[in-house]
């Protein structure tokens, strides 16, 4: 009986290992050094002046507590001045709520939009720094999706 219980705790905890690992490198999105987004526009700042402030204080606490890098795609429709939608392809579970809330709160005004609905694409970079005394600080960008398109 005691043979059985050992074995069975050893195959659980080899499970959880490779479950916890799977995990792990699926959380770990690619780098993208380049984007090419078509249909869509990259002015991102001009019709949304405050969107880089919105991500740094939606998603602060999430990066801080996570500490997952890399660079996520971000799609959003702007009608008149109110956010329509807003699509994450591949970002991080954990960072998905956090971004959704800060770019479908953004204040944005854009003459085009008024007219017709206008789709918006820019990249967030998240990145992890040390300093000299080891101390880990979280730092997020935002940079527009090459190939966009201009209104």
């Amino acid at each position: 009986m005691q043979s059985n219980r050992n074995t069975f705790l050893r195959a659980l905890g080899l499970l959880s290992l490779v479950v916890a690992g799977a995990g792990a490198q699926a959380q770990v999105p690619e780098r993208f050094d380049r984007i090419e987004v078509t249909g869509a526009r990259h002015d991102v700042l001009a019709a949304c002046p405050a969107m880089q402030l919105n991500l740094q204080e939606a998603m602060g606490k999430a990066v801080s507590l996570h500490q997952i890098t890399g660079s996520y795609l971000v799609q959003f429709s702007l009608k008149g001045d109110r956010i329509d939608s807003v699509h994450t392809p591949r970002i991080a579970e954990e960072y998905r709520r956090p971004l959704r809330m800060a770019v479908r709160s953004a204040d944005c005004q854009d003459q085009a939009a008024m007219q017709q609905p206008q789709r918006f694409a820019f990249i967030v970079d998240i990145k992890m720094e040390s300093d000299a005394g080891g101390t880990r600080t979280a730092s997020l960008s935002l940079r527009p999706a090459m190939g966009a398109a201009q209104p």
